[in-house]
Formats: structure tokens, sequence, C-alpha cells
């Protein structure tokens, strides 16, 4: 079956890699966080036209909701909401089978140079997407009469596109026949790969901040103070972060809340709680 071309390169040609990414994300998971969204387009439209991935609030300190739309050729709109796990990249969108979310794998990736297979190939390219320099990693593999070319971003995970080319009579060939579908729109690239961000610890008094926050022991704007003080002066660094909505209500999301409290608790990480410090950021709730 075509997709499990894509399992294999997922599972054999593609390895993790430890280099900095201008986002802070996690080594080994999903690169994700609140307010992310991808937007795909397939060619040929006759059937689906457009898919959008919007990612929603945090229902655990690993697992995010995921709401997809897809539009079809005809016009039809489908919508649905699910949980991906961002350790294993595994959605519950199909209540029988957990399914691989294939459009984000686990940051960062690179190619594998030991693979040796005549009908498989992986190797890392720059492009230019929308204007921003990206490095992708590519895989191409054929398997009797399907022929796959898959390209992820090396340090955010998301996929950039997938071709598949059935040739022959074959039942999947009559379903599919060839297709591609390919990244469009997305915010997660804001920079270009030469900025990077540099990691700083975070004081300890702030982890207290956010354990007396968490439990309403001092208010949102104490809490906020200490995280503008923070970032003002050089002690905790935040990737790059394009204020996108300028919040007039400065009201913090409860997943925020969650985060800070998880976080005292030493449940997730500092990179998770910049996460929510950056989204706080990008929606013009704590202003810098």
């Amino acid at each position: 079956m075509w997709y499990l071309l894509i399992i294999v390169i997922f599972t054999v040609f593609l390895i993790p890699s430890y280099s900095e990414v201008e986002r802070i994300c996690e080594q080994n998971r999903i690169c994700a966080v609140p307010g992310d969204y991808l937007k795909y387009k397939a060619i040929p439209e006759e059937e689906v036209d457009t898919i959008l991935h919007e990612f929603g609030e945090f229902v655990n300190s690993d697992r995010i909701k995921v709401t997809t739309t897809t539009t079809y050729g005809g016009g039809e709109i489908e919508k649905t909401t699910y949980s991906v796990d961002l350790k294993t990249g595994l959605t519950d969108e199909f209540p029988d089978e957990e399914f691989p979310f294939f459009d984000m794998t686990l940051v960062p990736i690179e190619e594998d140079k030991s693979v040796t297979d005549p009908q498989a190939s992986v190797e890392e390219k720059s492009i230019i997407f929308n204007g921003i320099k990206r490095t992708i990693i590519v895989g191409k593999a054929t398997e009797e009469q399907v022929s796959l070319e898959i390209a992820y971003d090396k340090n955010t995970g998301v996929l950039m596109y997938i071709k598949w080319d059935i040739s022959g009579e074959t039942y999947i060939g009559s379903i599919f026949s060839n297709s591609e579908k390919k990244l469009v729109e997305t915010n997660i690239f804001t920079t270009n790969l030469s900025t990077t961000s540099v990691k700083k610890p975070i004081p300890e008094w702030i982890r207290n901040n956010a354990k007396w926050w968490s439990s309403d022991q001092i208010g949102d704007s104490d809490f906020i103070s200490g995280i503008q003080f923070l970032i003002k002066e050089g002690v905790t660094s935040i990737p790059e972060t394009t204020v996108k909505n300028d919040n007039a209500s400065n009201e913090i999301p409860k997943w925020i809340k969650n985060n800070a409290e998880w976080w005292s608790q030493g449940v997730i990480t500092d990179d998770d709680f910049i996460k929510g410090i950056q989204y706080l950021v990008s929606n013009g709730i704590i202003k810098i």
C-alpha cells in the first residue's frame, strides 16, 4: 500500500538530528503550539482542494488539539477535531486505531546516510518557501507500481510536500492516480535558518511565581510583569515572534495557567513553558 512507503521513510530513512533551531523545540517531539496552522493544496483538485490544520489548546502536557478543515473540489467542506500525541505523533482521530499525523513529524530530522536500498534515497536541500530560506529532507522510494517522494522541513518537522505516481492497472491506482499535496501557507516559519535561539536558564523565582499564579496567590499582572522583566533584561530569551493579534482584553487562556502549574511541579520542561510565553507575546498579551 502507498501509505506504507510513507511509514518506511518516517521510520528508516529519516533519523533524529540534534541541531539548534529558530523556535525552541524539544527533541523527539512534534514542535507545535496553540495558534500554529498548516495549509496544503492538493493537485489535481478534483477531489480534495485544500487541507487546513489549526492547532488548538493543549489537552495535557503531551497532547494538543487539532482541527482539520478539508475543502473538496465541489465546494463541500468537512471539519474534524481530534488530538495529537506530541511524543509519538499518533492521533485519536479514528476510534479503533491510532493513526500517524503525517503532516508534522518529530523534530529535528536529517538524512540517514547509511541508506543503501537501490529503490530508495534521501537527500538534504535548501529551498525558498514564501520568501524564507528553509532546509528540507527529501525521501524517495519505489515499490512495485508506486513511486513516492516526500519532503519535510529539517528543523520543524513540517511536511513540505508529498507526491505519488501510480502506474499500471491497480486498485489503488484507480483511487489515487498521480497526485501531490504541497504546503502553501504556515505561521511556523517566521525567520530564516540563520536566526537561532539561545537557551538560557530560567531563574527559580519565576518558577515560584508560576506556582503562586497558578494557585491564584498572585494576579495576572504580577505574573506578566515578571516575564516582561526577564525578557527585557535578557535573562530569558524566546524565539523571534511576530505579533499576529493585538489582544485588547489581555485575557490569558486557561491552558497557559495549567502549563504554569505543570512547569512549577516539574511535569513539563522549560521549553514547553516558554512556548506558552511565546503564545502570549504573539497574541499581544505580553508586550515587549
